[in-house]
């Protein structure tokens, strides 16, 4: 999580800034060198706010504590996006997967669920293998049948060398 870079003091290099001062009150465009011994006089830092306008706007201010509230947003914005977002979990088996361990990708593709994620079953078959993917079909069927309440995404279907179901919360109201 990178900030964006910041101008601070004399690294800002525009002539004219708008300035606003500590308070938060705007004092109106001066030169960069006034607002840098103002800013200093206050024994704070300079820190460009906008460059996007004409003059920029700059603002005088404790660069340390204004780093780290900018980083502190950020943080809060991906949680919240995280939050937001539904993601794809993928669970796989063979047509020799074991009876326990499907129960077992069941009960982790019911989590999933529980959380609000999609869940995709894969059934990947392997050379001699693709003669029988009706046994693929009869675990996904399996698989469906004991997970629950749901809604097919997408019904099984045989892409390649793998046997596909894409299933998702239902969403009550």
């Amino acid at each position: 999580m990178n900030l964006p870079e910041v101008l601070t003091n004399e690294l800002i290099v525009a002539q004219q800034v708008r300035l606003i001062d500590s308070e938060g009150q705007q004092v109106g465009v001066v030169s960069n060198k006034d607002a840098i011994e103002r800013a200093r006089r206050a024994g704070l830092d300079l820190v460009m706010i906008s460059d996007k306008s004409d003059p920029p706007v700059c603002k005088i201010l404790d660069y340390g504590k204004y780093a780290y509230e900018q980083k502190k947003k950020a943080k809060e914005l991906e949680r919240n996006s995280r939050i937001n977002s539904i993601e794809v979990k993928e669970l796989r088996f063979t047509p020799t997967t074991a009876k326990h361990d499907i129960e077992i990708k069941v009960k982790q593709a019911k989590k999933f669920l529980a959380e609000g994620d999609k869940v995709k079953f894969v059934v990947k078959f392997t050379g001699r293998e693709m003669a029988h993917t009706d046994l693929g079909k009869v675990i996904l069927k399996d698989v469906l049948s004991t997970i629950g309440e749901v809604k097919v995404e997408k019904d099984i279907t045989l892409s390649e060398r793998t046997l596909q179901l894409i299933v998702a919360p239902v969403i009550k109201k």
